[in-house]
């Protein structure tokens, strides 16, 4: 049925538009659409319909001429590939990749491949294990690694400069030697457990592949190397939670010979929104292993699926650690006055709270109040999120510039920007003393200004650790607060600077007044 209507579309109209776009309608359209159309377009009439889901078919056949070209096609030619996960339950997951290989043909879809590296940690064990050195070295080397810190282990160069002692000592040497050669070379491979590269083409022919005992298509490279080569990767997820729900639905109709149809549920069932920020989260995606997650529902009483979107956003550690959990609790349960941010940014973050929870929202500031292209605005994104400190510095004056013309005054657009960067936005008054083991106590303005090399002692997972200063830059000036302890001593501070309480790990110090943590911050100032 659908070629014949493909037989009247109009050849000009089909010059104009990303024809991608019109397969994908081709092959999704309703049988009851395609009789429809037809039956349209064999009427005599000369009919013009409204086009409100901007459909790419009603205007090659001439049924409409409303059409958002902007809309229908890709206009960041050269820009980062986009990111499409699909989620599936673990039948309709293989169903899926079984319609993808009858679709584009087998030798264009395959699975990615992944790489496990040695690391510092697991070149030791096996060092030792092999040579059969004395273990009392490599448990004293081992307690010498550093925690993970956010998923990622110290390289051999951040355990050398924390502990500088081991490149000097004599029974460490070999293993050195040996690490330094063989850290970050491929151990081990397997199979992505969702990533599935999809080509028009043969894969083989830009990508060298391997094939397992079932048969099945592997890439030799990663999922960041065939993405650099152009192939575009996408997620099959097999979600645990859609099978149980697809089994209760099963079991529904199998009791009670009532059809369910989970799509036509309608949201903001109090009942079930009521439940969760009780704290009952089992079979909530994403939500019920996570105690955090636990905590941001409590405070944040979701009432939508939109909330539970903040939710699940906020919940990862970048944002945790810049304190935007807090500072969407605080403007959602007080409130936030439109009018202390410039009315266009109000309006690209008024869905969550006034609060910066998504990349799309920094794109769309970069776009909209900055005049960047998506392109830039995507290039940012992922500076930012790579921490590409030089690639956002070129970036930043015309970032500025670019909000003056918006009307935005030069403060307004530099503090928005360093909100933008994403990194851990807190910090201490410049006469603080931190302690350093090689000067003793020092102000922080005093290692700043004089550009002292020294080590500092911090917290990290309720262990004191010495950490090297690498690299500081200016972040402007930040409205600094006085903080009383309960013991008489004071503290300053930004309000967002996080300390480690008893209760709740590391907290922003407003976050422990208003909860009035352990430590009995009070402000004074």
């Amino acid at each position: 049925m659908i070629k014949k209507i493909k037989n009247l579309y109009i050849s000009d109209r089909i010059k104009t538009i990303d024809e991608d776009f019109l397969s994908y309608e081709e092959d999704f359209i309703l049988p009851k659409d395609i009789d429809l159309i037809l039956s349209l377009l064999q009427n005599e009439t000369n009919i013009k319909l409204n086009n409100p889901h901007n459909s790419v078919i009603l205007y090659v056949t001439g049924l409409t001429d409303e059409f958002n070209f902007d809309k229908s096609r890709a206009d960041t030619t050269g820009g980062s590939p986009p990111d499409i996960d699909i989620d599936f339950d673990a039948i309709d997951r293989e169903k899926a990749i079984d319609w993808v290989v009858q679709k584009w043909g087998r030798d264009n879809v395959a699975n990615i491949i992944t790489h496990g590296t040695f690391k510092p940690k697991s070149l030791a064990r096996g060092f030792y294990r092999v040579t059969e050195r004395d273990s009392n070295h490599l448990n004293e080397l081992l307690k010498k690694i550093p925690q993970p810190k956010f998923g990622k282990e110290a390289t051999l160069d951040e355990i050398l400069e924390i502990n500088k002692e081991i490149a000097k000592e004599e029974k460490y040497e070999e293993f050195l030697s040996f690490a330094s050669k063989t850290e970050d070379m491929v151990s081990t491979f397997g199979i992505h457990a969702a990533g599935v590269v999809i080509s028009d083409f043969p894969i083989h022919d830009v990508v060298p592949m391997w094939k397992n005992s079932k048969a099945e298509r592997i890439t030799q490279f990663d999922k960041d190397e065939v993405e650099e080569l152009g192939l575009i990767k996408f997620d099959f997820l097999s979600i645990d939670t859609l099978s149980i729900i697809k089994e209760c639905v099963s079991l529904v109709k199998q009791t009670t010979s009532k059809n369910i149809d989970v799509f036509e549920i309608e949201d903001f069932d109090e009942k079930a929104y009521a439940l969760m920020a009780s704290g009952l989260l089992t079979g909530v995606f994403q939500m019920e292993t996570s105690g955090n997650a636990k905590k941001l529902i409590y405070h944040i009483e979701p009432k939508s699926i939109d909330d539970l979107s903040d939710i699940s956003a906020l919940n990862r550690p970048g944002p945790m650690q810049a304190g935007i959990d807090m500072q969407y609790i605080k403007n959602k349960n007080l409130g936030y006055s439109e009018q202390e941010i410039p009315e266009i940014l109000s309006e690209i973050l008024k869905s969550t709270n006034y609060t910066l929870v998504y990349q799309e929202q920094v794109m769309e500031i970069c776009c909209k109040i900055a005049g960047f292209s998506l392109k830039e605005a995507d290039d940012i994104r992922r500076a930012m999120g790579k921490k590409k400190r030089k690639v956002l510095d070129e970036y930043e004056p015309v970032f500025i510039a670019g909000a003056e013309k918006q009307g935005i005054s030069n403060d307004t657009a530099k503090n928005l920007w360093e909100d933008l960067l994403g990194f851990a936005d807190y910090c201490l008054y410049g006469n603080t003393l931190v302690y350093t083991k090689e000067f003793g106590y020092k102000k922080i303005s005093e290692i700043v200004e004089h550009k002292l090399e020294c080590t500092v002692y911090s917290m990290h997972n309720k262990n004191v650790v010495q950490q090297k200063i690498l690299q500081y830059w200016s972040k402007g000036i930040k409205n600094c607060f006085k903080y009383k302890l309960s013991n008489g001593t004071t503290i300053i501070c930004t309000n967002d600077h996080k300390f480690l309480t008893e209760e709740n790990g590391m907290q922003p110090i407003d976050s422990i007044y208003i909860n009035d943590y352990t430590f009995n911050f009070k402000e004074i100032q």
